[in-house]
């Protein structure tokens, strides 16, 4: 409940509030967001003060959670909403370079206050930095692993490379199906281990494990195909012949975690460049309209300095073929150069 009502919080702020980039009056190296919030307290008592101080600090940690609010996913909005609480949020005076009180007023049982915060985008980047993983980024795709495995020549029926694999893709994050209809990749393949020798090692067997297997896309297309080869030791052949296929799947996964990944930032990420812009609302406004578009799942502000800005665009399918027909209909912006990955747009009504 309380990181819904978070996100509710962003969202709010995002449709109100208004922003620009300047450079730091404190140390013209950096760059601030210059952005309105507004903040609100309840009056208790004749407490008028204290609800004044409140309502302030509480628009100090609204104006910092709409700058947040443009640079991470949707996604992780959510799921980590405490943490940017606890690390962000909270902590606007780490932040907020300088502020003016633009509005002040009691509203009933409330008091009310509305401000320009000149935030620092740096501090504000370093933190957002490591707060998404590499598979946060492309939105945590849905995996199938299907690892048909033998030892010697007989089918085994338990699940050693494929269940190794599918360990470590969950541990990063990746989500997991039995259903091949429900993935958006197929991890397919075969992992054979055969024995190798018994000579020297002290009483232990050593079997040596071969594993091969295609990365492909909801659509079909191959993504990269993957192999290994390892050795396992054991004090029989079964032991042996499991552990050569588990380190098969360890050696393997590095290159298929960094095949998906690569394959979604240059088929799944189109970016989105638009000038003209004249606020920051400007850009919150677009990146709630993509977010709203079926085909995309989600968005999220790359770089925004001077007017222009660059939107990055996860695709669940396709790419800015699939978007045309609907931009073409936007009232915000009109598109003035396409290609497969990348848009360029202006704002309507802008040189």
């Amino acid at each position: 409940m309380k990181k819904t009502v978070l996100l509710l919080s962003f969202l709010a702020l995002i449709s109100c509030a208004g922003g620009n980039v300047k450079k730091s009056s404190l140390n013209s190296a950096y760059e601030v967001e210059i952005v309105q919030a507004e903040g609100v307290s309840p009056v208790i008592g004749s407490d008028l003060e204290g609800a004044k101080k409140s309502a302030l600090a509480d628009s100090m940690k609204n104006a910092l959670a709409l700058v947040v609010g443009v640079y991470v996913s949707a996604d992780t909005l959510v799921s980590k909403s405490m943490l940017i609480n606890d690390d962000i949020t909270s902590k606007s005076e780490g932040y907020i370079e300088k502020y003016k009180v633009l509005k002040e007023y009691r509203d009933g049982e409330f008091y009310k206050v509305k401000i320009e915060a000149h935030v620092r985008k740096e501090d504000i980047a370093a933190k957002l930095k490591n707060l998404e993983t590499e598979v946060e980024k492309i939105g945590n795709p849905v995996v199938f692993i299907k690892i048909r495995e033998k030892l010697a020549d007989r089918d085994i029926p338990g699940d050693y490379a494929g269940g190794e694999l599918t360990a470590k893709l969950r541990q990063d994050g990746f989500r997991i199906t039995s259903k091949e209809e429900e993935a958006d990749i197929k991890i397919i393949g075969q992992a054979v281990s055969r024995y190798n020798t018994d000579a020297g090692l002290g009483g232990f067997i050593s079997y040596s494990g071969s594993l091969s297997a295609e990365i492909k896309a909801q659509s079909g297309e191959i993504i990269s195909a993957v192999s290994a080869s390892a050795g396992g030791l054991g004090l029989n052949e079964d032991v042996a012949g499991k552990e050569a296929l588990l380190n098969c799947a360890r050696k393997a996964y590095d290159k298929t975690k960094t095949s998906v990944i690569d394959y979604y930032k240059q088929k799944r990420i189109i970016t989105f460049k638009i000038s003209g812009l004249k606020s920051l609302n400007d850009v919150n406004e677009i990146i709630r309209y993509f977010r709203n578009i079926p085909s995309i799942k989600d968005s999220m502000l790359k770089k925004y300095s001077d007017g222009f800005a660059s939107i990055e665009i996860l695709m669940r399918r396709g790419n800015s073929s699939e978007l045309l027909p609907v931009f073409s209909k936007s009232e915000k912006f009109e598109m003035i150069k396409t290609q497969p990955f990348e848009i360029e747009a202006k704002i309507k009504g802008s040189n």
